[in-house]
This record gives C-alpha cells, sequence and structure tokens, in this order.
C-alpha cells in the first residue's frame, strides 16, 4: 500500500516521456496499492488526485484541476484497465464523472475500448492539434464536434493505428460539426452509429436537427 501525498512529478520523470507528453506541470498523488505473484505485479488499484495538470503553453490546452478517478490495472494475457468516477475541471466545464474500460489480449491482439460518456467539445480543447498529422489536425479544428457519445464502444485488431480494424458503435446527443471543405454542417443530431471504416449504420431519433450544404446554398 502506497499513501503518497500530491507533488509536481515533472521533475521525476523521464525525459523522453516529457518530450511526448508536453508536460509543463503535474501535480498528483493518491492511495494505490497492488498484489504479487511468481515475482510480478498482477495488478494494480487505486485512487488519483490531481489538483493540476498544465501542458505547454504552446500546446494551447486549458489546465486540468481537481482531476479525480478510481482505478484497476491488470496485466497477464489478457490485460485491463478500468478507470471509474473519473472527474475534473476544465477551464470553466466539468467533465461529468464516466466510466473506461480498455481491454487487450495479448495473443490474438485483439482490443476494445468502452466509454460510458464521452462530452466532444471538452475532447477536442483536449487535444494537442500540433501532434496529429497535418490533415488530421485541420479536419479536428474545422469539423469543430459538439454534443454528446454515450456507450461509446471501440473493437479491433493490432495496433490502434489501422483504423481500418475498428468497428465502432455508440448514441449520439445533440451531436454536430461544422462545414469543412466538402462536408456539411449538421447539427442537433441525436441517434445511434454503429459500423467500421467499410460501412456504417447511421439512425437518427432527433425531431430538430439541421444540415447545411454551404457549398449550394450560401445562407444556412
Amino acid at each position: 500500500y502506497l499513501d503518497l501525498p500530491p507533488v509536481d512529478w515533472v521533475d521525476h520523470l523521464p525525459p523522453a516521456w516529457l518530450e511526448v507528453a508536453r508536460l509543463q506541470q503535474m501535480v498528483a498523488g493518491g492511495q494505490f496499492w497492488g498484489g504479487w505473484q511468481d515475482q510480478q505485479l498482477q495488478y494494480l488499484r487505486g485512487r488519483l488526485d490531481a489538483p493540476l495538470v498544465r501542458m505547454e503553453e504552446a500546446q494551447g490546452i486549458p489546465d486540468v484541476r481537481n482531476l479525480g478517478a478510481e482505478f484497476e490495472l491488470r496485466w497477464g494475457a489478457r490485460q485491463q484497465l478500468r478507470v471509474q468516477a473519473l472527474e475534473f475541471d476544465l477551464a470553466d466545464q466539468r467533465w461529468p464523472a464516466s466510466r473506461i474500460l480498455i481491454r487487450h489480449d495479448t495473443e490474438s491482439r485483439d482490443w476494445q475500448l468502452q466509454v460510458d460518456q464521452l462530452s466532444l467539445d471538452m475532447l477536442v480543447r483536449m487535444v494537442p492539434l500540433e501532434l496529429l498529422p497535418e490533415r488530421s489536425a485541420a479536419a479536428l479544428a474545422g469539423l469543430a464536434p459538439t454534443g454528446q457519445l454515450s456507450a461509446l464502444s471501440l473493437q479491433g485488431n493490432g495496433s490502434a493505428r489501422n483504423w481500418r480494424t475498428i468497428n465502432a458503435s455508440g448514441l449520439l446527443r445533440n451531436v454536430g460539426v461544422q462545414a469543412w471543405q466538402g462536408v456539411p454542417a449538421i447539427g442537433g443530431i441525436s441517434g445511434s452509429l454503429a459500423g467500421s471504416a467499410q460501412a456504417g449504420d447511421l439512425r437518427v431519433l432527433s425531431d430538430a436537427w439541421s444540415l447545411h450544404l454551404p457549398r449550394l446554398f450560401p445562407e444556412p
């Protein structure tokens, strides 16, 4: 069992990690405990509390404050990370208590990600655009998605970068994007989404939603 008071970990993290994460300040602590077997750590559980996570100024990402979460991490052939009661403040917005589950089978290389609720506009504010490929960063900034996703599930095999293997499903609540290049602007979309890179199914359950084709109709 380990009980750590909140301290700034930036000076204690490997430089290679800081180069990737671009952290300027990370004040965190919590309570942690685990189980050993065959001279290996089999699981780690705990409660993480981070009063402040600050990225480098060039990232343009607001400070994350008052982050709290409970977690359980298991190693082995079937690895699993379960996060519960994840919540934090991002500028003037509060991320609602969320649950995340990540599973990975080291033999089959199958993986799965489940998130019970996701705020798209808050998520976009936390993405460092300069770390993304230029076209992806431009698309994310241009589309500026808003709304909520719930019961989100992503499944794939091998590297998560191989997007052609990914199957996705989820529920949409008041989702919208801005017009970008040939993509029309949409707003107020609620319903369900399921599919992959090859095919998909979108079921709209909204009574009031909008679609704007700026190249055909300049005025909404």
